[in-house]
């Protein structure tokens, strides 16, 4: 709240001053009388204004990055729990289907098939890796197709954004710099590698 506060007189009081600068300024391009008078006032405010621009230019800053860490405000009537099971539910749709003893899970049903490949993937990846190979591919692919034909017939636009993008564009998607840690960089280039497309797809549209 106080640093808000003080964002808020730097920007009236910034605004204040450029528009005495710019009446200054036309006085003296005009040639008005006292033109010393007026050009000595508009150099004094000058830089009185440059300096509360550098200062607001901080306050901004820190606003932004006070903004940056502010956790969202749920939704009323949200419960407050320590895990799911507090979630309340609201309305369902259907009944359930009881789950029959020979139904398989998709880890089962994927190396059944020989979609999914485990050992091999952890070998070079670590403990939670795996690898599509066959028809775990080719389906992938099917429902990636799918989808995109699904959002082209709505007139959206396909983009394959860049993998590795500036600082500010992680900050700006939020990001950072509460996820940064989380973050691969590239410390010569300054860039980092996005984990989601919207981090680089937004500025490309």
């Amino acid at each position: 709240m106080q640093i808000d506060q003080e964002r808020r007189r730097l920007t009236d009081l910034v605004n204040r001053l450029r528009q005495e600068r710019n009446r200054l300024s036309q006085l003296v391009a005009h040639g008005a009388a006292p033109r010393d008078e007026n050009i000595a006032a508009a150099r004094q405010l000058g830089e009185q204004l440059s300096a509360d621009e550098t200062a607001l230019a901080e306050v901004e800053q820190r606003c932004a990055q006070l903004m940056a860490i502010a956790p969202g405000l749920p939704v009323e009537g949200v419960p407050l729990g320590e895990t799911d099971k507090e979630n309340v539910e609201i309305r369902r749709h259907g009944d359930c289907a009881a789950r029959p003893n020979w139904f398989r899970d998709h880890l089962e049903i994927g190396k059944m098939h020989r979609m999914i490949e485990f050992d091999g993937a952890r070998l070079i990846a670590g403990s939670r890796a795996y690898a599509l190979q066959g028809a775990g591919v080719m389906l992938e692919m099917a429902v990636l197709r799918f989808a995109l034909d699904q959002l082209v017939a709505k007139n959206f636009v396909p983009v394959c954004p860049p993998l590795l993008v500036r600082h500010e564009a992680m900050y700006g998607t939020g990001y950072f710099p509460l996820g940064d840690d989380n973050a691969y960089e590239f410390e010569r280039d300054k860039l980092y590698l996005t984990g989601t497309s919207e981090v680089a797809q937004s500025p490309c549209i």
